[in-house]
């Protein structure tokens, strides 16, 4: 996913944009059943007349509640997310709470003014496409992420809040001037399997809550180009399924969402497409 939005001369900045805030049914009456028992036979000396037994069952409709049908409970957050420790749970925890919205704080500016993306115009400061202002903000909610849990900036991945405005690495999913490359180089994350995985292949062992994972979309093995990225937001052990990676992310929004209904539904525009993930070595 590349971007060309929102971006300035390498540059050194201080100014840190702070960690994140933290954002009956009735039931039916029972069923009334009214049952007539049949009358005892009456039996004379002579000729026994026939015995007629009649049941009559009357059944009372359950009234209707006029209700809708409830909704299906939200799955309860991840219990790091109310009080993050270490930087590792500040990621995860920044993009859980964030994963739906954007925070004012990173605001991108375009040409002097707030970023307005043509295709989610409510979600004002975000990257966007610089001919089509089709919103590109996955990397820039993953640098977020990264700069709350503690990353410096460095001379190639910066935001300046004063400006709002960032480097091209902040931004930039794919190629030699973008967030993995530049963190690679740092050492600050390394790649977990260089042939990626697709659909049918188990998701690399070790995997944790703030690594990053990238989608391939045309996916050739060993060939890796970058066009979308998710931060972890929750591993149920043991981790050995994408049934237990769950992700959060921009573009477009989704709060920890489970990785195999993920992997199923991009499977049906690409059917090739692996994934890349990214160990991070965060600050301690």
């Amino acid at each position: 996913m590349l971007l060309a939005v929102a971006t300035m001369a390498p540059s050194t900045v201080a100014a840190d944009p702070g960690d994140p805030t933290t954002t009956t049914t009735t039931m039916p009456a029972d069923s009334t059943t009214t049952t007539t028992m049949p009358a005892d036979s009456t039996t004379t000396t002579t000729a026994p007349p026939p015995t007629t037994t009649t049941t009559t069952t009357t059944t009372t409709a359950p009234p209707s509640t006029g209700a809708p049908a409830a909704a299906p409970a939200e799955r309860p957050a991840p219990a790091y997310v109310a009080n993050p420790i270490g930087a590792r749970q500040r990621a995860a925890a920044y993009a859980y709470t964030w994963a739906l919205s954007t925070n004012p704080r990173f605001a991108l500016f375009q040409r002097g003014r707030t970023t307005v993306p043509s295709d989610n115009p409510e979600q004002r400061g975000r990257a966007v496409d610089g001919s089509t202002l089709w919103e590109l903000d996955c990397t820039n909610f993953v640098s977020q992420a990264l700069r709350v849990a503690g990353f410096g900036y460095t001379r190639r991945w910066s935001y300046d809040p004063r400006a709002r405005r960032a480097t091209t690495a902040w931004v930039r999913a794919n190629g030699p001037e973008s967030l993995s490359t530049v963190f690679r180089k740092l050492h600050r994350m390394r790649l977990m399997s260089a042939k990626g995985a697709g659909r049918h292949d188990p998701p690399p062992p070790g995997i944790q809550i703030g690594d990053v994972v990238a989608w391939d979309l045309d996916g050739v093995p060993g060939h890796m180009f970058i066009d979308h990225q998710l931060v972890v937001t929750e591993v149920t052990p043991p981790g050995r399924s994408w049934a237990d990676i769950r992700v959060s992310y921009h573009t477009y929004d989704h709060r920890n969402r489970a990785m195999d209904e993920y992997f199923s539904y991009v499977a049906l525009d690409a059917p090739d497409a692996r994934l890349y993930v990214f160990h991070v070595n965060y600050p301690s």
